[in-house]
């Protein structure tokens, strides 16, 4: 029992000297991400003078706004393609609330988030982009997965580059 004690305080005394190798601490960090996908869009006029308008390819942009000013479908799909808009996906599974799973590299759950409100813009085409943002520990590597998209992986030193972000596009 005597030998047990010392071999408690020896033990002890190294920690508190420091010889004991330290267990590393794992860090969160902020994972960042954006799924990318077509935005469903609302189709412009193609009736009456606005559609005409809108149709010829001489009109001038006050042509198009004096024949269109009026029209409630036409201020509709400005305001849906005007970018900043909310937007949807084309694809059903896809929208704000999507759960958003994220593994570490032994496939270990390490977070769960869901997608907030997809964003029209042009950046690379019509596109509808949905963001999210949680934290996880550190990991070699991370497989983020959106709804039923399967999983796409990065690695620690991929997303450490990118300032921790994980950028996403539908497959089709």
């Amino acid at each position: 029992m005597k030998s047990l004690l010392h071999a408690c305080l020896s033990v002890l005394t190294l920690a508190a000297l420091g010889s004991v190798p330290a267990v590393a601490a794992t860090s969160d960090h902020a994972l960042h991400g954006t799924l990318d996908t077509t935005a469903e869009l609302v189709a412009p006029p193609t009736e009456g003078a606005c559609g005409a308008a809108l149709a010829d390819s001489k009109s001038s942009t006050a042509q198009v706004v004096a024949a269109c000013s009026n029209d409630p479908h036409y201020v509709e799909w400005i305001a849906a393609t005007a970018k900043g808009a909310k937007c949807s996906s084309d694809d059903a599974t896809i929208r704000t609330g999507t759960q958003v799973v994220v593994r570490n590299a032994k496939h270990e759950l390490v977070a769960l988030t869901h997608l907030g409100t997809g964003i029209y813009t042009k950046d690379q085409g019509d596109v509808c982009r949905f963001g999210f943002t949680t934290k996880v520990p550190d990991s070699r590597s991370y497989e983020v997965e959106v709804g039923d998209q399967g999983f796409v992986t990065f690695s620690e030193q991929q997303l450490q580059r990118h300032a921790w972000y994980a950028p996403l596009r539908v497959r089709g």
